[in-house]
């Protein structure tokens, strides 16, 4: 009976193997059709009353980044014709391939695959092919890259697909940079690993090259060095170890000389062409109090940092007490049993495998970034300045990750090790899970119970995976950690409702038709709600500051430490005079006074606040909308 379920899920297995292409078109369309999305936009709805249609899960408010910032701002993407400067986000206007994840009818925009779908569905469709071709995608490029590390072990390959695209800092990131660097990195190393070592034809050449040119693309228009920097390396580390190894066996013909530089060609043109029309505002980003001017000089980290992802398991359904779930989020890993262990695996093989020694010294590079500090000079001249250690330390686990995939591989073609071994090593790992836990913040966090249930899972993860004769538990094992750990972190939605399906939000369109130009001040958390809805709005998040407008309102740049930042910008209506206060890092705060707002020229403003009583001799504010359930109406401002 037991062998007959095997070969049963042995032939399952294989066909989703198979027709993995096939499986993962079919699940787009579907995804496509019915509007899922996974994102937290029902957060919303603590601030609007809407009726947005959430299947399952849970919003994740600490998600603002995704829900507060890039859903809105790719949706007034599509009132704006998609442009590259639009000019309804703050008051200058924003240029959008800056913001990363925002849709634009430039030629940048293949470098955005999962943006494609806004250039010819409806939003809410659009926003299904972002989440649909991402989580897909993750799947299809984690598979390729597993099958190359583990020398085409296709299922642990498998296996390695779901580890890598339900990893909890993947998942918890995943609208931002984490996410998109993840894809980017193994796809143009899948993509540059199959050109050079696969048997291919002229026709998958240009598939793999078409396919590194949008990755190597849309790489670099992330525009987040403090995880570029660290995957960049691992790309290089990669292709020196892969021209190392296959040096003999590597046949460049014409074609493939043509081809390649072709690519390179096309990649360079699509940059110089972004910066030569981003320049202004890429030196403004850099230039930036926060974060622009941040230098790492590297250490810092704890060894709770670097062991967070024991948490990882428990924080889709229990918030972190200490941080925030985003922050704690990692890569499950055994890197330190890797470390230990790896280099006698290959002392007894008498042979390196290259690979696996890029795989291990990606993550050693960071291990030390992340725990020891170096000089300026070092730290700039490596590029590692713009590196910090809580990002050091994800992308030292993504490294550890995959070399962990790579060592699992290594343990199925040998002999194991034996039980006395296995035993000690497990020994030592749960004295270091107990020591991490018990010495931090995650003690109180777990709770007695939880603690040791953490220590005692995490131990027997070890030994399953090292004693051989019960290896077989490893995978159940594993794949219920990835699938508690990333599955239930985002929510299932259907449709975009909890933006546009609101009372302020049917009187804002309404009052966009009959005046298109208004521009319009959005009070309290509604100065990144209005942007969505079509309309000019003076305030919203501005990835570079807004200079121009600053110097109106504060001639002598008094405040320049304030604005000169990435920002969400809140605006309120004072008596006195217009007055700056930073609230955090990426957040400040505008108190207008009248005279300024018939300055700016703003027609209409969303508040919660009564603001008749601000009426004076020059300006009177006029009610025109109903006041909603959280007390939302709006003003119509009056030049007396």
């Amino acid at each position: 009976m037991l062998v007959q379920l095997q070969n049963i899920l042995k032939k399952v297995l294989d066909s989703l193997i198979r027709f993995r292409f096939i499986i993962g078109i079919f699940a787009i369309i579907i995804i496509v059709v019915f509007k899922i999305n996974g994102s937290s936009i029902n957060a919303w709805q603590d601030v609007f009353s809407s009726n947005n249609t959430q299947i399952s899960g849970q919003t994740r408010t600490v998600r603002s980044d995704e829900w507060k910032v890039q859903t809105p701002l790719a949706l007034a993407q599509y009132y704006d014709d998609f442009k590259v400067h639009n000019s309804n986000i703050s008051n200058d206007g924003q240029n959008m391939i800056l913001q990363y994840n925002a849709p634009v009818k430039d030629i940048s925009i293949i470098g955005k695959p999962f943006n494609w779908g806004f250039l010819f569905l409806k939003p809410d469709r659009a926003l299904s092919w972002y989440w649909g071709t991402k989580v897909i995608g993750l799947l299809l490029i984690s598979f390729e890259t597993c099958l190359i590390i583990t020398h085409k072990k296709k299922y642990l390959a498998l296996l390695g697909s779901l580890w890598i695209t339900l990893s909890p800092a993947i998942q918890w990131w995943f609208m931002q940079h984490v996410g998109d660097l993840a894809f980017f990195t193994l796809a143009i190393f899948v993509s540059y690993m199959n050109y050079l070592v696969g048997d291919n034809s002229k026709f998958k050449k240009i598939g793999l090259l078409s396919l590194f040119v949008s990755s190597s693309i849309g790489f670099v228009l992330v525009i987040y060095p403090a995880i570029q920097v660290p995957m960049a390396y691992f790309l290089i580390i990669m292709f020196v170890v892969t021209i190392k190894k296959y040096w003999k066996s590597i046949k460049l013909k014409k074609f493939d000389f043509i081809s390649i530089f072709v690519s390179v060609l096309i990649i360079l043109m699509v940059l110089i062409h972004v910066y030569l029309i981003s320049k202004n505002d890429l030196k403004l980003l850099m230039n930036t109090a926060y974060p622009g001017h941040r230098v790492s000089l590297g250490g810092g980290a704890t060894l709770m940092d670097m062991f967070g992802y024991l948490s990882n398991w428990l924080i889709p359904f229990r918030d972190i007490n200490f941080s925030n779930n985003c922050e704690v989020s990692n890569y499950f890993n055994f890197l330190p049993v890797v470390l230990v262990l790896s280099p006698w695996l290959m002392f007894k093989n008498k042979k390196i495998d290259w690979i696996g020694l890029g795989l291990i010294v990606s993550p050693v590079i960071f291990l030390i970034w992340s725990f020891v500090s170096f000089p300026e000079s070092i730290a700039k001249m490596t590029l590692l300045s713009y590196v910090t250690s809580s990002r050091s330390i994800i992308c030292m686990n993504f490294f550890g990750m995959l070399a962990s995939i790579w060592f699992i591989s290594k343990l199925l073609t040998g002999k194991g090790f034996g039980l006395k071994l296995s035993l000690i090593v497990t020994t030592l790992m749960g004295g270091i899970y107990y020591f991490v836990i018990s010495s931090s913040s995650l003690a109180s966090y777990f709770g007695p119970k939880g603690k040791y249930l953490t220590i005692v899972f995490f131990a027997l993860l070890v030994f399953t995976l090292l004693y051989k004769k019960i290896r077989k538990l490893f995978y159940p094992l594993m794949l219920m950690l990835i699938i508690v750990g990333g599955i239930f972190v985002n929510p299932i939605n259907i449709g975009v409702g909890a933006i546009t399906k609101t009372q302020v939000a049917h009187e804002v369109s309404s009052i966009r038709k009959s005046n298109p130009n208004a521009r319009w001040i959005g009070s309290g958390q509604s100065y990144n709600y209005l942007p969505a809805l079509g309309v000019k709005t003076f305030n919203s998040v501005d990835f570079y500051p807004n200079m121009k407008t600053w110097k109106q309102l504060d001639p002598k740049q008094k405040n320049i430490d304030i604005y000169n930042r990435y920002a969400h910008v809140q605006v309120e209506v004072t008596k006195g005079e217009t007055s700056f206060t930073l609230n955090a890092p990426d957040n400040f705060t505008i108190f207008m006074n009248t005279s300024d707002l018939l300055q700016m020229k703003i027609n209409y403003i969303c508040t919660q606040v009564d603001l008749t009583s601000f009426n004076d001799s020059k300006l009177t504010f006029k009610q025109v909308s109903n006041i909603d359930s959280h007390g939302w109406r709006i003003y119509k401002l009056i030049n007396v």
